[in-house]
């Protein structure tokens, strides 16, 4: 077989759709020329991203990062491999199971429902950001265990800023020198240092959080402990921020789905506990599964090919990339009628749960969020607290644009709000 169709140009800052448009002319996998090393191939429709999980499975793909990523993250659990990946993800879900993260949701709530009071109080909030210090703090207490008036759970998010900047870094820059990156790296030695007397603390505290739940499952693959609650901080801090900003973004500008959306977001609010429940707060499920479709947080997830492989009716020589944009392919037309509109509608019926579950989203195969179901319950929690007594005016009044796709996708400036108190039937 040939290797796929290579497309010299230089795709657009929004990449997804740039992918979703070349796909009806070149079909499921198509390859673009980095000019900076090997090809990446894009697997964009459904049935060749199958494959390329397929592919992965076998052991023809391997998960890939940046040179700037292991510096930083050195082996948390997205930059392993093979069998010491899957002994990773089995220690780790001892705190991201069901019944582990149903234990936090309750704390969550209570931080849900402190940050919403903030934004009532204040003449004008910016709305991703706010959204991001709502997600810092659900770290500092569900992940780690802190309390909110902890020395370190002062000094944490700081720190985590500045690897964060680091971590955003492109692929094409120059560590040496660079002092973004090197103080990125000073933060780095110190967060490790305050996440390792975390896990100390956390042996003898009766706060439940995913650090009390791992030590207690026994079950420590080695001593990279530290680098894994690097990666559950940046996914949980980061990604849930991006998703629930735009989830707010589209409430805000709807009233009439806001206002259907209500009692859902009391029986949450009654009841945080259900928004782990398979079932619980059906339409706002459906919402935050539309949300998930049209903005996904996170744009490509890249793999390189060990092996020469099949995928999509082309060889995928070894050495080449390979990717999938979730977002892309959310975008066919095939799969979702109108793609561009925010439609929660199209996950109703016996199917939409299914549907909902078939989204790539948090990934897929080997490789898929391990800490899908405490993002979800997180989003759910701060949005229900939102939509039970309060309602979100956008200035202006209409959606923002995407000011970046990497790492996450980001609205352009601010996002300013204000948040007020309503009386909701």
């Amino acid at each position: 077989m040939r290797p796929p169709p290579i497309l010299s140009e230089s795709p657009p800052p929004d990449l997804p759709r740039f992918l979703a448009a070349r796909h009806h002319g070149l079909g499921d996998v198509f390859a673009l020329d980095t000019r900076a090393g090997a090809p990446t191939a894009y697997c964009v429709g459904s049935a060749a991203v199958r494959e390329m999980f397929a592919r992965e499975r076998e052991g023809g793909l391997a998960v890939h990062n940046t040179a700037t990523v292991h510096t930083l993250f050195r082996r948390a659990v997205f930059t392993l491999r093979g069998r010491e990946h899957e002994t990773v993800r089995t220690y780790l879900s001892a705190g991201l199971r069901h019944d582990a993260v149903a234990a936090y949701l309750p704390s969550v709530a209570e931080v849900a429902h402190r940050h919403v009071s903030r934004w009532a109080e204040a003449a004008v909030v910016a709305l991703y950001q706010a959204a991001r210090d709502y997600t810092m703090e659900v770290c500092l207490t569900a992940i780690l265990g802190l309390a909110a008036d902890d020395p370190t759970a002062l000094r944490v998010p700081e720190l985590f800023d500045r690897f964060v900047v680091g971590a955003e870094l492109p692929p094409t820059h120059s560590e040496g020198g660079d002092e973004v990156f090197a103080a990125a790296l000073d933060a780095a030695v110190e967060l490790r240092e305050l996440l390792q007397a975390c896990t100390v603390r956390a042996a003898d505290s009766a706060r439940p959080s995913v650090v009390s739940a791992l030590i207690a499952s026994g079950r420590a693959p080695g001593g990279e402990g530290v680098d894994h609650l690097l990666a559950l901080l940046i996914a949980a801090r980061e990604t849930t921020a991006s998703l629930v900003t735009w989830l707010l973004i589209e409430c805000a500008l709807d009233d009439q789905l806001a206002d259907a959306l209500a009692t859902d977001a009391r029986d949450l609010v009654t009841d945080p506990v259900q928004a782990i429940v398979r079932g619980g707060a059906p339409g706002l499920r459906r919402v935050l599964a539309e949300c998930a479709r049209l903005h996904t947080p996170n744009t490509i997830a890249t793999r390189q090919a060990v092996t020469d492989v099949q995928v999509g009716g082309y060889t995928i020589p070894a050495g080449w990339h390979v990717a999938y944009s979730a977002p892309a392919t959310h975008l066919l037309p095939e799969l979702f009628t109108d793609p561009e509109a925010f439609h929660p509608q199209r996950f109703c019926g016996p199917d939409g749960a299914r549907r909902a579950a078939g989204l790539l989203a948090f990934g897929r195969g080997a490789h898929a969020c391990a800490g899908r179901g405490f993002a979800e319950a997180t989003t759910l929690l701060l949005v229900a607290v939102v939509l039970a007594g309060y309602r979100i005016d956008l200035d202006p009044r209409q959606r923002p644009k995407v000011e970046r796709f990497q790492p996450v996708r980001a609205p352009a400036g601010s996002v300013h709000a204000r948040v007020r108190q309503v009386v909701r039937r």
